[in-house]
């Protein structure tokens, strides 16, 4: 089933790549989260 699952998931991104809806060669987007609240006692 796991098989399964990734191979739908590969075949979906190499089908969105050939599309051209996805750039595979572009540098991942960096999230940068907020900085945690710190507790106050």
């Amino acid at each position: 089933m796991a098989e399964e699952v990734l191979a739908d998931i590969l075949a979906s991104i190499m089908a969105e790549a050939s599309s051209r809806e996805i750039d595979l060669t572009m540098r991942p987007r960096i999230i940068a989260l907020p900085p945690k609240r710190q507790a106050t006692e």
